[in-house]
């Protein structure tokens, strides 16, 4: 039990998939991307990730393509601010060097810490945020997807397997980023 809690906030665990993530990103995520969610109905633009990050099980691929995992929860806050200050500290260290990272001094409205990163030369970012529902959510999306429609209503931050309402049944649904 030990080992498996350990890895968790293992540098040298999260250095794989992160690097994984980071290749898969050149072809907007479809070389990591498993079966469409919710089973059996996968019209949600939601799918599975082959990759998953130390200590997850239920990575998945967006539709306006980015990779979104809920990598922590608990009762309480100070738990989650004790986990992303452990993540705040290892996330930057196993991307490459070209990534730029910072904590946001005034978090967008929903998060209670935001840990963001970019590297522009790979066309993309990367977000750490803590929400007010004691959890923290891991994104790493492109930085820009002109495809992507703009008046479509954002989903929930948390992945698929952690949300209580029944996902919409449309076609057209776009998932915005973590700050929308």
């Amino acid at each position: 039990l030990r080992g498996c809690l350990a890895t968790k906030t293992d540098r040298r665990a999260w250095a794989a998939p992160l690097a994984s993530f980071i290749e898969a990103g050149a072809d907007s995520f479809a070389s990591i991307r498993g079966q469409g969610l919710p089973m059996p109905s996968s019209r949600s633009g939601l799918h599975e990730s082959l990759v998953d990050l130390p200590g997850t099980y239920d990575c998945e691929i967006t539709a306006d393509p980015a990779v979104r995992c809920t990598i922590f929860a608990a009762k309480e806050g100070g738990r989650v601010a004790d986990r992303f200050d452990e993540l705040a500290r290892i996330v930057p260290a196993a991307l490459p060097a070209s990534w730029k990272s910072r904590e946001a001094r005034d978090p967008p409205e929903g998060m209670v810490r935001e840990l963001a990163a970019e590297d522009s030369a790979a066309g993309l970012s990367l977000s750490l945020v803590a929400t007010p529902a004691h959890r923290i959510v891991f994104r790493i999306g492109l930085l820009r997807n002109p495809e992507a429609p703009k008046d479509t209503p954002a989903i929930a931050l948390d992945p698929v397997a952690f949300r209580a309402e029944t996902p919409p049944h449309s076609d057209e649904v776009a998932v915005r980023g973590v700050a929308d």
